[in-house]
């Protein structure tokens, strides 16, 4: 049944996951473009400025970890809080220029967002169509992407689940709801080892892919899980340090 969010939900997205409701005059591109054939020079050439970086491969790399987090952190928070699963028309799209302090934090439009509620046995169901509709249209975005800028799409994917990961252990848990919090397990679980590898147009599950247990950190004796892939962060802003998870960080750690 179709539906739309309530107030309060679209204002906690939009404050907690950048997912806007309305927009201003701000600058915007239509998410379409990136699956242009040849990656658009004119906006390649804002990344560098906004990101403060010569390196292209930094710059499409911290792209899509900002893509990445837009896509798949509200539209799956929302199926496990909500109970709601966003009819994600991609053809309506934006990526919206804002800035969070000296941050580039682009924001996400659509021209019109509904939802369907997901309830009762087909909940199965409608989870695996919503997964695989967003997954599809990752694929799509990152297979143009990562040919036009000669970047490896592993990169790229694992840019995408670290944000799923996030979300389903360490977010969604801290929700006082235990019914939340079961529902929220299982469609971690249904991610995981139930979505198929050619969802992804790829040999296998990428969110499978790079999910690997966590050790601790002894320097800050957190839990961390490190990457398999440097997401180059490290080569914007003027030189920032390694991520805590970066794989380039050498440290020792004490299996967890």
């Amino acid at each position: 049944m179709l539906c739309r969010l309530a107030a309060e939900e679209s204002a906690y997205l939009s404050e907690h996951f950048r997912l806007l409701d309305k927009i201003g005059d701000e600058e915007k591109i239509l998410l379409s473009q990136l699956k242009e054939p040849v990656f658009p020079q004119n906006y390649l050439k804002r990344l560098h400025e906004e990101l403060e970086t010569e390196s292209r491969i930094a710059a499409v790399s911290q792209l899509m970890k900002r893509l990445g987090y837009l896509l798949v952190v509200p539209t799956l928070y929302t199926a496990a809080v909500y109970n709601k699963a966003l009819n994600l028309d991609f053809t309506e799209a934006y990526l919206v220029d804002r800035r969070q302090g000296n941050l580039w934090m682009p924001h996400l439009w659509w021209e019109e967002l509904t939802a369907s509620e997901l309830s009762g046995e087909s909940r199965h169901a409608r989870i695996e169509e919503l997964a695989r509709k967003l997954v599809e249209e990752l694929a799509e975005i990152i297979r143009a992407i990562s040919k036009a800028a000669s970047i490896p799409r592993s990169i790229l994917w694992e840019n995408t689940a670290i944000y799923v990961y996030w979300l389903y252990e360490t977010r969604l848990m801290l929700e006082e709801d235990n019914r939340i919090r079961l529902k929220a397990k299982g469609d971690f679980e249904f991610l995981l080892k139930e979505l198929p590898a050619e969802a992804f147009n790829e040999k296998v599950n990428q969110f499978q892919k790079f999910h690997h247990p966590r050790n601790v950190d002894p320097e800050s004796g957190e839990a961390i899980r490190v990457r398999q892939t440097c997401c180059f962060a490290y080569e914007t802003g003027g030189g920032k340090a390694y991520c805590k998870t970066c794989p380039k960080k050498v440290r020792p750690c004490v299996v967890k």
